[in-house]
């Protein structure tokens, strides 16, 4: 740990100084929140020039009396801190399952009644996820400067998350958000709803085995003499074509 000791001490001397010195704890939590935000996602922050606080392993050099400081982890490799990553990740489920349900037709939780509305297709899906993730990018690089800024002159002339955080952010939500919005999607629609790829291609594929079988059906009948059938008896729009043969018998069982 570093940071906080005999300086913060002498600040919260008295319970005057040490109201003041809770209101500003508490002033700094959101910009606390952001700066444990860029450390979840790897890039991490700086607590002046020279400086890195990141799961990867922490470099400080001499830290401000601060109480907040206290937090922060002893220079060294990262070891078990590392986990940490895997916050961004879990993040990631949000928008995937989100997206999954809106690009199914499912209505959210809370959603008036009404008429479903229709799936998306699976392109539209991607790109949704991925412009959602762009999104928690950008929010994430405005909020990340704006908790960011000079604490000091020289050494202390930029304290805040790494520049880099927002583009990070967007690549750990897309990396989860574009594959689990699709997979959720393809899970809620499924097979059974004819909406499913191998689905759409086993009917596509019967019905055109079924349609050149009507079609040599119909040869075979042409060529049997006039009166007992023909090729215009053959009606390749007819939506009972897949059950029937043209004399109107049901195909039979291969």
């Amino acid at each position: 740990m570093a940071g906080g000791g005999r300086g913060a001490a002498l600040l919260g001397s008295g319970p005057a100084a040490l109201s003041g010195l809770l209101l500003l704890v508490l002033a700094l939590l959101p910009n606390a929140v952001l700066w444990g935000t860029a450390y979840a996602l790897g890039p991490g922050f700086a607590v002046g020039a020279g400086t890195v606080v990141s799961p990867a392993g922490t470099v400080l050099g001499p830290v401000p009396e601060f109480p907040l400081f206290v937090l922060l982890p002893a220079d060294g490799p990262g070891g078990w801190r590392l986990a940490a990553s895997a916050l961004p990740l879990l993040a990631g489920v949000v928008p995937a399952v989100l997206l999954g349900r809106a690009a199914a037709g499912r209505r959210l939780p809370g959603a008036g009644s009404g008429e479903r509305p229709e799936s998306w297709p699976p392109a539209a899906t991607a790109v949704a996820a991925l412009a959602a993730a762009l999104s928690v990018g950008a929010g994430t690089a405005v909020l990340g400067w704006l908790s960011g800024g000079a604490l000091a002159a020289e050494r202390l002339a930029w304290v805040g998350p790494m520049p880099w955080t927002g583009p990070v952010a967007a690549g750990w939500i897309a990396l989860v958000a574009v594959p689990g919005a699709l997979l959720v999607r393809y899970r809620l629609l499924g097979p059974a709803d004819g909406v499913g790829v191998r689905a759409r291609l086993a009917r596509q594929a019967r019905r055109s085995a079924l349609v050149l079988r009507a079609r040599t059906y119909a040869l075979v009948l042409r060529l049997s003499g006039p009166g007992i059938g023909s090729a215009d008896d053959v009606d390749l729009d007819d939506p009972g074509l897949e059950d029937r043969l043209p004399d109107g018998r049901a195909v039979p069982d291969d």
